[in-house]
């Protein structure tokens, strides 16, 4: 059996914790472990379990878990190695040209940290972005700096560059893990407010909802006439069913393209075509725009842009799904809400409507 098979598992069950292989690394860098009296530092090392098996030391291995699920590490190597398990290099000349992220600050607790990504900013480093900022290293500049430590957990989900709105960080792995699998199992809620433009080649739900609508007089606000972006979710998903769009998106061959479709022959010659689930609702219309509310129930590549499109009416200034006409302003697309659960309460976190359309 290989020994860092064996140091998972057995942590796992004494302590119901399973150690990523970094920690396990870590622990056997650090002399944690030993055979026959002997320090055993290879995780590739095997050994016959019938026979004998390697002893943890506990105290190591206790220690190891608190800065595991806290997040917290005091020795020098903290910020590299954390760093690393947030799926980065820590660069630190980008983390001291990282700008403050300070004023983009909605909701800080002792377990989450929640922030107005501002559009343009790419909310984690890809390859290829030649030193640009990203909301990760203003994250990491910000807790290295108020909290003195870099927490092994972080970015929780992503938005696109051009959408602006909330963005969730962990500060701890207990939240990160509780969190992220209410992201993966679709338990949290998610409100994007888009503002998208009107023209004459609406889908049929979509047409079929405005006049129902209108039929019944049922008024219509612009978003930002509400008193506060949880009133405005509040009236608007209360007053109306939803358009509901529960299909399928795929890239579209050869390119960076996403399609969202209702026709299983279509998905099918897709690149990677998986189920596609938001309820959508009417804001507020005019002569030349709509203002929707999705609800997403799957996190798909540009889902919501995607299908704005498939609805007739792309989000305005979308450089990828919408018309040349659209374009001269930022991306109207906004995270506007986030419902979850921490540690057994149930947390609200809302975009200020003041931040929309500012």
């Amino acid at each position: 059996m290989r020994l860092d098979i064996y140091i998972q598992d057995v942590v796992e069950k004494k302590y119901g914790v399973k150690l990523s292989r970094t920690y396990v690394e870590r622990l056997l860098e650090k002399g944690g472990v030993t055979f026959q009296n002997e320090v055993i530092k290879k995780k590739g090392f095997s050994f016959d379990p019938g026979k004998r098996v390697p002893e943890l030391n506990e105290e190591l291995v206790k220690n190891m878990l608190s800065v595991y699920q806290t997040g917290k590490r005091q020795d020098e190597e903290a910020d590299a190695w954390d760093a690393s398990e947030m799926g980065i290099e820590l660069d630190e000349a980008r983390v001291k040209k990282a700008a403050d992220i300070r004023p983009y600050i909605i909701l800080e607790t002792d377990d989450i940290l929640a922030v107005n990504k501002p559009p343009g900013v790419s909310s984690h480093p890809g390859k290829g972005d030649r030193g640009a900022d990203s909301m990760v290293y203003q994250f990491i500049k910000y807790m290295r700096q108020a909290h003195k430590y870099i927490p092994r957990a972080g970015l929780l989900h992503r938005l696109d560059k051009d959408t602006q709105g909330i963005l969730l960080f962990a500060k701890n792995m207990q939240t990160y893990n509780e969190v992220k699998a209410q992201f993966e199992q679709r338990q949290l809620q998610k409100h994007y407010f888009a503002v998208c433009k009107k023209n004459n080649v609406l889908q049929s739900n979509l047409k079929q909802q405005l006049a129902f609508l209108h039929k019944n007089n049922i008024e219509l606000r612009r978003f930002t006439e509400y008193g506060s972006t949880v009133e405005a979710i509040e009236q608007i998903t209360h007053m109306q069913r939803p358009v509901k769009l529960d299909g399928f998106i795929g890239r579209r061959r050869g390119t960076p393209f996403m399609v969202y479709t209702h026709d299983p022959e279509v998905a099918e010659k897709l690149v990677g075509s998986k189920n596609c689930y938001s309820d959508v609702y009417i804001v507020f219309e005019d002569e030349t725009q709509l203002q929707l509310l999705f609800v997403p129930h799957t996190g798909r590549t540009h889902q919501i842009r995607a299908q704005a499109r498939y609805l007739g009416c792309s989000v305005v200034n979308d450089r990828v799904y919408g018309d040349k006409d659209t374009l001269g302003g930022t991306l109207g697309l906004y995270a506007v809400a986030v419902n979850l659960t921490s540690k057994g309460e149930k947390i609200e976190i809302a975009l200020p409507i003041e931040k929309i359309l500012s």
